[in-house]
């Protein structure tokens, strides 16, 4: 029996036979180009090498899961090169990273000495602490009666205050 087969200039991907991808010819899907659960799909089984699977499921529009014919296995579905090449590329995002400050929001209030970070004591702006991770820090805000603003020279941490241990 002949089976056509057109170039990858003819469907985008491969050679169309099988993969559930391009004309659908020789894959249960003659003409429709849409992959249903059932339908035959080229797919690499990673357990003994063959290359012939069926659609097991799909969701949102994507093969899942796929089952090896040769030894029964299931297995998720991999793309091959030439559908990865068809994947669209991902947008940038539209919002910028975030900056870290070049240094602290506050001036450190010199007239009071370091303390070390206890997660019991409360704090105010201006404070200098030396956390036992992140070294000495400068409380820059004091979001919430049970957190703060540090900057240390690592960047900017949120840290607790006023919890009873």
């Amino acid at each position: 029996m002949y089976v056509a087969r057109a170039t990858s200039r003819e469907n985008g991907v491969g050679n169309g036979v099988g993969n559930g991808v391009g004309n659908g010819v020789g894959n249960g899907m003659a003409g429709t180009g849409k992959r249903e659960v059932g339908a035959d799909i080229q797919n690499k089984c990673g357990k003994c090498g063959d290359g012939t699977h069926v659609i097991v499921s799909i969701t949102n529009g994507r093969i899942g899961k796929v089952e090896c014919k040769q030894c029964n296995s299931q297995h998720r579905h991999r793309l091959t090169d030439a559908e990865k090449l068809m994947k669209p590329a991902k947008r940038a995002s539209r919002r910028a990273a975030p900056t870290e400050p070049a240094g602290p929001l506050v001036e450190p209030d010199l007239t009071r000495p370091i303390r070390p970070y206890q997660i019991s004591a409360v704090y105010a702006v201006g404070d200098r602490i030396d956390h036992q991770s992140f070294g000495t820090g400068i409380i820059e805000r004091v979001m919430s009666p049970s957190k703060v603003q540090v900057y240390f020279s690592d960047g900017q941490k949120m840290l607790l205050q006023g919890r009873t241990p």
